[in-house]
């Protein structure tokens, strides 16, 4: 059964013309008023719904797809014992496979505690085979046995907002007769009457439930010639030597090769370092190797003392400095603002890398390097005969202590200081999950 909400007519025109949300409603419950109840309280009986197997079939016989199919079409109810004394009342809801497709083996089927008091302990997952051993315990041997659901008490005033309640009059045709009701285990039959007649409908109008739209469903739709592609998200696999793979998904590529090895990049930071490094068509195992060992120095430089300086920073530094040569990012890091760039490690020199510095002005990431490193290469920018700049984060620590003492051996000028909270530092990760956005640093930046 289906049910179309209509959403509220203060809504813009666009709003309106939307087509309506359909809402699957789950199967009801049908029950025959039976007797009356203290507190004016109606006792309602479960009456079973047409089934496409009959109620006399053997219930251990039936395949388990059709088996969850008919309790939870039923909404089959019977106890589980917990731990041996503690005894719940379990109602089945619905096959697993109905809500995840990929779940078939084992059948099992989603039910809910009937005298859970919140929702975080209500629902559970059993599968069939468990289900046949309750039933097997309160001796249920067929299916309308099993599909039997206990009395329940419903509100009179419940009850009359959508039922007529009210004794027949006088004038009312009404037939009554006697009818046979079902027998029981020990041979005998329940002796019944029916009565029919006609009544009224209630009119009874069912409020609309005002539906919630999110903001970008209340603006004009896109224009047709807008098309949103959403190939980046499945996976490509690039071209790669044998025993490798390259997988490219969502601006990231995944490199996994011998011995277990597995590393992330940014997908642009990968086609730049394959074209620097001329590798054609397919690249060869030699350059996969040196992107490994790089990404492994940087994730250790990451865990340690490195710090991922902005590349919006950097760029801007580029323009005011007039520089195009920075010195102390790797190779799977670098910014492709700059032309040359200096890496700590030896092998990013078959991945574009300098070995020698150039003869023109310079950007040094003073904290891109390994503390014990810092005081050699602040004294070749010392001797590098033209103007270096030296970036630094002013993180109190052990080696801020030593990079100051050895900055003001050198007699080096500070020009300008960031302030904390400048967005200034990308996530330590952002190189390998391609997430560049800009975030506040803790400390001061000095240059």
């Amino acid at each position: 059964m289906q049910q179309r909400v209509i959403p509220s007519h203060t809504n813009t025109d666009f709003v309106r013309s939307l087509p309506m949300p359909c809402v699957d409603l789950p199967p009801c419950i049908c029950g025959i008023a039976r007797s009356k109840a203290a507190h004016d309280q109606i006792v309602l009986e479960f009456s079973s719904l047409r089934s496409r197997l009959p109620s006399t079939a053997d219930l251990f016989a039936i395949p388990d797809a059709e088996f969850a199919n008919e309790l939870s079409k039923h909404r089959a109810v019977f106890p589980v014992t917990l731990d041996g004394s503690r005894v719940i009342t379990i109602e089945c809801l619905a096959p697993l496979r109905t809500l995840a497709p990929s779940i078939i083996q084992p059948e099992c089927i989603i039910v809910q505690d009937l005298a859970a008091e919140t929702l975080s302990c209500q629902f559970a997952i059993f599968t069939a085979a468990f289900v046949r051993d309750c039933m097997r315990e309160i001796c249920a041997e067929t299916l309308g046995e099993a599909c039997r659901r206990p009395q329940w008490k419903v509100s009179r005033a419940d009850l009359e907002v959508w039922f007529d309640l009210c004794s027949p009059s006088a004038t009312s045709p009404v037939s009554s007769q006697w009818a046979m009701g079902g027998g029981d285990k020990d041979g005998q039959q329940v002796l019944f009457a029916t009565e029919s007649r006609v009544q009224c409908k209630r009119p009874i109008v069912i409020p609309r439930v005002q539906l919630l739209l999110h903001p970008w469903q209340l603006e004009p739709p896109l224009p047709d010639l807008v098309q949103i592609d959403l190939t980046n998200h499945h996976p490509r696999y690039l071209p790669s030597p044998k025993g490798w793979s390259v997988c490219k998904r969502n601006a990231r590529v995944i490199i996994t090769g011998p011995g277990h090895v597995a590393v992330g990049l940014d997908a642009a930071q990968y086609g730049m370092l394959t074209d620097t490094a001329n590798q054609g068509a397919a690249p060869s195992e030699s350059f996969l190797q040196n992107v490994v060992a790089s990404c492994h120095s940087q994730e250790t430089a990451d865990e340690e003392y490195y710090v991922p300086w902005s590349r919006h920073l950097l760029a801007c530094l580029r323009r005011i400095l007039a520089v195009d040569f920075i010195v102390g990012t790797r190779a799977v890091s670098s910014n492709p603002h700059y032309q040359y760039f200096i890496s700590p490690i030896e092998t990013d020199s078959s991945l574009g890398a300098l070995t020698d510095w150039p003869p023109q002005p310079a950007l040094l990431l003073l904290d891109c390097f390994a503390p014990e490193d810092r005081p050699k290469i602040l004294e070749q920018a010392a001797k590098h005969g033209h103007t270096v700049w030296v970036l630094r984060l002013d993180q109190p620590s052990r080696w801020a202590i030593v990079d100051i003492r050895k900055l003001r051996e050198l007699r080096a000028e500070r020009v300008v200081d960031l302030p904390a909270k400048s967005l200034v530092h990308h996530n330590a990760q952002c190189w390998s999950a391609a997430q560049w956005d800009s975030q506040s640093s803790r400390y001061i930046s000095q240059l």
